[in-house]
C-alpha cells in the first residue's frame, strides 16, 4: 500500500492505494481508501502537511499488514455431496502445477516481450499465451506441441488458442542454419511464419537428466562396469 495525493483547484486529498499488474500486464494501482482533504486531516493530524504525510503513510503500512493477514487466513468453502454423480465425459480435476512457474514467468517480464514481438509483426495469434503455456506444460511434463496442447487444456486457466496456432512458428529445421535457397525464405508474412531456434528438449528435467547419465557413465566407466552401450 502506498499513498497518493489528487489535487483540485481548491483543495488536495490524501488516499491510500494498492498496486497490482493489470490482465495486460501493466503496473497499475486501485484507491482502497480515502483519509480525506488536507483540510480536514490538518485538525487532527497536523499543524503541517508534513505531519499529515508522516500520519498518513503510517496508515498505509498498517493498512498493509491488515491486507496480507487477510489473505494468510483467507479460506476457499469448496462442497462436496457424497451421494452426488459426476456427469460422464465432464473435466471434475483441473491441473494448478502451473501457477509456480508463472510466477517466475511474469516476473521475467516474458510477457512484456510478447507484446512488443505482437505489436512489431502483427500477430494474429496471442504469442504471449503460447509461449507461456508451452513453458508451463513443458517444464512439468515435456512433450511434443500436440500432448502440450492437451495438457494445457487441463490448466484451471483455458488456452485462448487454438491447436494451429502453435504451429504457426517451427521448431526445427531440416537444415540448419537455414539456406538461402529454402523455399521458408520465400515466405514474408510475419504472421503465417516464425522460425525460433531447436532447443525445445532444453527442459531443468532433460538437463539435469543429461547430467546424472553423464556422471554415472563416468562412474561405471571406473570401475568397469558397462553402461549405455551402443554398438
Amino acid at each position: 500500500m502506498k499513498v497518493t495525493t489528487s489535487k483540485s483547484k481548491n483543495s488536495e486529498s490524501f488516499y491510500i492505494a494498492k498496486s497490482y499488474i493489470n490482465n495486460k500486464g501493466k503496473s497499475t494501482s486501485v484507491n482502497v481508501r480515502k483519509l480525506g482533504t488536507l483540510k480536514e486531516l490538518l485538525i487532527d493530524h497536523g499543524p503541517t502537511r508534513d505531519d499529515v504525510m508522516r500520519w498518513a503513510k503510517e496508515e498505509a503500512r498498517l493498512e498493509t499488514l491488515k491486507y496480507k493477514k487477510e489473505q494468510q487466513t483467507k479460506a476457499v468453502p469448496v462442497t462436496f455431496h457424497s451421494d452426488q454423480k459426476l456427469d460422464y465425459d465432464q473435466q471434475v480435476l483441473y491441473h494448478g502445477g502451473y501457477l509456480f512457474p508463472q510466477a517466475f514467468y511474469y516476473r521475467l517480464q516474458l510477457n512484456k516481450t510478447c507484446r512488443k514481438l505482437r505489436e512489431k509483426h502483427k500477430f494474429k495469434y496471442d504469442i504471449n499465451a503460447i509461449l507461456s503455456d508451452l513453458i508451463y506444460a513443458r517444464i512439468l511434463e515435456p512433450a511434443s506441441k500436440r500432448s502440450s496442447y492437451k495438457n494445457v487444456s487441463e490448466f484451471l486457466e483455458k488456452p485462448s488458442y487454438q491447436l494451429h496456432d502453435l504451429y504457426s512458428s517451427l521448431d526445427v529445421l531440416g537444415k540448419e542454419p537455414i539456406e538461402a535457397d529454402n523455399p521458408l525464405m520465400e515466405i514474408k508474412d510475419s504472421t503465417k511464419l516464425v522460425i525460433t531456434p531447436h532447443v525445445a528438449w532444453g527442459t531443468v528435467e532433460a538437463r539435469t537428466r543429461l547430467m546424472d547419465e553423464v556422471y554415472e557413465n563416468i562412474a561405471a566407466f571406473s570401475k568397469g562396469e558397462k553402461r549405455n552401450v551402443v554398438s
